[in-house]
């Protein structure tokens, strides 16, 4: 894998991005003059398909190149032979072997059989997340602490003018609220036959790396946005309270809401009327203070991407513009954009759109690794292997974050 393949595949993306804005600008056009718009509508989908499917071909490159840089495998270490070990002291374990196989492969250990998975397994997990989490690549990202909490200042304290002999009088005290995460916990059972372990039928790494990381990761991407905060979930930010009522007058923890307009849907562009829904977008991104907008960002799923890819300022300038080098990023109204498709689709009174400072707004932490229980007995001569992962959301600065609503009022 080279830089030569990604700049090949990122000037394939722009030549798509080029023809769909070439056929968005005759759609209008024909819209503007009352004519018939179904066959362009109809290139158009094509070309928004073909121009996500160029975008997924260069984050796979990319995650290509950078998978020989993940953490955790020394310059010595040969993960496969790790995992390998690993596999074969399941597939063949008798009593006989256990403390040999914990002495090979294990980090740590109890009485009841717990042990901690080889380090090569469990940044294989870890990486996962990593790739997969889109919220874990532009939030703060922690260890897990059960008891973590956060003192966070929610207004200053007053200060005044004062002349060189004047008395100094009592001035406002800031305002500090304690704030805390809503933690959750990952699990999956395994059942590996006897004849599995007899027979070593199965392969460890795509079972670890597959079955267990990459559910978990789509599992956590929907959750770390819209779980319900219960029965063992943490909460997602959109579920946290919505206003839409400005940072001066909404009350902390509450996150604030720009309406679209209109409802499941942008705007109608009316030039006549001067209507234009780019407008709602700026409305979002002026919303937020200037101390979170240096490090801003969009967030939103690849329908809304379509959505947005039509849409041109009063300049007619459009407002997307994909990634045109190695080493940037896709923007939106000169902020850069993530795509993760838990996000909620446009849809009566969604919220699916958000704009600012996720690492000051939300901390996401996570147990490094997975914790592994072996449980040969329930299941005689079979073996279970219980998986767990504990993780937890915060939202640490409602202010740093604004939401869109697909609705009029």
């Amino acid at each position: 894998m080279s830089a030569e393949q990604i700049l090949n595949a990122i000037n394939e993306l722009n030549t798509v991005f080029h023809e769909y804005k070439k056929t968005n600008d005759e759609r209008i056009k024909a819209i503007e003059s009352g004519k018939a718009t179904a066959e362009l509508e109809g290139k158009l989908a094509n070309l928004q398909n073909a121009y996500q499917a160029a975008s997924e071909n260069i984050a796979n490159l990319e995650k290509e190149i950078a998978s020989g840089k993940r953490p955790g495998f020394g310059a010595n270490e040969d993960p496969k032979a790790k995992i390998k070990d690993f596999a074969a002291a399941l597939a063949k374990w008798d009593e006989a072997k256990l403390a040999q196989f914990r002495n090979d492969v294990s980090t740590s250990s109890d009485g009841s059989g717990g042990y901690a998975v080889p380090s090569v397994l469990d940044s294989i997990v870890d990486a996962y997340l990593m790739a997969d989490v889109a919220l874990m690549n532009i939030c703060t990202v922690k260890n897990f602490d059960a008891d973590y909490s956060k003192l966070v200042t929610i207004t200053g304290g007053a200060v005044a003018n004062s002349t060189e002999l004047a008395t100094v009088t009592k001035t406002n005290t800031g305002t500090i609220v304690k704030v805390s995460p809503v933690n959750g916990k990952k699990v999956a059972k395994q059942l590996i036959s006897e004849e599995a372990k007899d027979d070593l039928i199965f392969d460890p790494e795509g079972w670890v790396r597959e079955n267990i990381a990459m559910v978990m990761a789509e599992d956590l991407e929907t959750e770390l946005i819209t779980g319900l905060g219960e029965n063992g979930a943490t909460k997602g930010f959109l579920k946290y309270t919505m206003s839409t009522e400005q940072d001066s007058a909404r009350d902390f923890g509450k996150i604030q809401q720009i309406l679209s307009g209109k409802s499941g849907a942008f705007l109608d562009l009316n030039t006549t009327n001067h209507v234009n829904p780019v407008d709602k977008l700026k409305d979002m991104r002026t919303a937020l203070k200037g101390m979170y907008r240096r490090n801003a960002r969009w967030l939103f799923n690849r329908f809304t991407e379509g959505e947005l890819m039509k849409l041109k300022d009063a300049y007619e300038n459009y407002i997307l513009q994909p990634k045109s080098a190695l080493g940037e990023e896709p923007t939106l109204l000169g902020y850069p954009m993530t795509i993760s498709d838990a996000m909620p689709d446009i849809a009566a009174d969604s919220l699916s759109l958000a704009f600012g400072d996720f690492k000051r707004a939300i901390t996401i932490q996570v147990r490094p690794g997975l914790y592994v229980v072996r449980d040969n007995i329930t299941a005689y001569p079979n073996i279970y292997l219980n998986f767990s992962k504990r993780y937890g959301l915060m939202l640490r600065d409602s202010r740093a974050i604004k939401v869109m609503k697909f609705a009029a009022s």
